[in-house]
């Protein structure tokens, strides 16, 4: 497909996909960096009790996934991703009103059943009609939202929750998704229209029973559980890792660090998915932010922070972006939302096990040293796995 093809509503698509990045990651996968030391301190709560929430959150959102992925492809993105807005708005909102643990269970398994439709699931299902082969760019610019929801939010969180008070913070920030979300949802977001796909030239696309038989779908489904593993580990923790080491709010800036340079490394990493094998960009991603990870576990000072948090920051963002860009190059558009959805599985048990493994090693050791090792391992498996003679797919993914 040219870009000449492409209908101008198609950006308009994006920029809607922009602002639920925007949101999905600020007060959902950045946000549980602020409310995990949040919550200990109002409450007294383990920090293995609080990272089991964000494991349990992860791993309900898989069958949601799953659900979700068959909604896309049959009936479109609009009504599941309005649903979204008004789970995650209201789950983050009742944050800021927990008493016992339980609540804090059952508000991450409201999240859960919101967030996989306001996130690359539902950005990628979105853009994927729109755009047909050439994704590479439009999901960089419209995952770029996740470096600016994350830069913003855990200063603008930790700042207001200093001066307003944690539970009116999280109150407003639940209203704004709510009400930003829904009428998007309803209004503005659509599919293309019969007459735009016959403009995109027809693909050879795999059947899910098909596709769940490759070896390749395996390889990138193991691989990017093992990145987003370490990813969500690290970051989950992060701040209450840097403060460990930092004042809190040199701790907050260190984080929006790798969180802006993650919306250059997006940028770039989109503009080289026509020009180099995904895979190679995939694997690269997954050695750099195991390079930032380890710097960081040999941090002694401000300057060494805030390398690693760079370096790691860096491909931030390509952890979530390479998956869905391999799924859809090696097998199509057909089946694209329940290709995803299975896919989706091992992200998430990773996802799920990365936060639960730091909080336990933490709880256990006295120490995050060893959980940042544990990621650094993840990290390097995953390159691995899609670098190895015998495991690269041919072509371009």
């Amino acid at each position: 497909m040219t870009t000449r093809q492409t209908p101008a509503y198609a950006w308009v698509i994006t920029g809607v996909c922009f602002w639920m990045a925007v949101l999905a990651w600020g007060t959902v996968f950045y946000g549980n960096t602020v409310y995990l030391p949040a919550l200990k301190t109002e409450h007294g709560w383990s920090t293995s009790l609080i990272g089991n929430a964000i494991t349990l959150f992860f791993w309900l959102a898989i069958p949601v996934t799953l659900l979700f992925g068959w909604i896309a492809d049959k009936f479109g993105t609009r009504l599941a991703v309005a649903y979204g807005g008004l789970a995650i708005g209201g789950g983050v909102a009742a944050m800021g009103h927990l008493t016992e643990p339980w609540q804090l269970y059952a508000v991450y398994a409201l999240i859960a059943t919101g967030y996989p439709l306001i996130a690359t699931p539902a950005i990628s299902a979105s853009l994927v009609p729109w755009f047909g082969p050439r994704l590479g760019l439009p999901l960089s610019l419209a995952l770029t939202g996740a470096s600016v929801g994350g830069a913003i939010s855990v200063p603008a969180m930790v700042g207001a929750s200093s001066v307003f008070g944690f539970t009116a913070t999280v109150t407003a920030i639940g209203a704004l998704v709510a009400l930003t979300i829904v009428p998007l949802a309803l209004f503005v977001l659509r599919r293309p229209t019969d007459a735009h796909r016959a403009a995109i030239a027809p693909e050879t696309s795999f059947t899910a029973r098909d596709a769940l038989r490759t070896a390749r779908f395996w390889r990138i489904a193991i691989a990017g559980g093992l990145g987003l593993g370490a990813q969500v580990g690290y970051l989950a923790h992060q701040l209450a890792y840097l403060s460990e080491l930092l004042p809190a709010a040199d701790a907050a800036y260190a984080i929006s660090l790798g969180v802006a340079v993650g919306a250059v490394g997006r940028l770039g990493t989109g503009y080289l998915t026509n020009r180099l094998p995904v895979s190679w960009l995939a694997a690269a991603t997954y050695l750099l932010q195991g390079t930032g990870i380890a710097i960081l576990y040999g941090a002694s000072g401000l300057a060494s922070v805030y390398l690693g948090c760079a370096i790691a920051g860096l491909v931030i963002g390509n952890v979530v972006m390479l998956p869905p860009l391999l799924l859809r190059q090696a097998f199509g558009p057909a089946a694209y939302g329940k290709v995803y959805g299975f896919a989706n599985i091992a992200l998430y048990i990773g996802a799920g096990f990365g936060s639960g493994l730091a909080g336990w090693l933490r709880d256990g050791t006295g120490a995050y040293g060893p959980a940042l090792l544990a990621f650094v391992a993840f990290d390097v498996l995953a390159a691995l796995i899609l670098l190895l003679p015998g495991m690269r797919p041919k072509g371009n993914a």
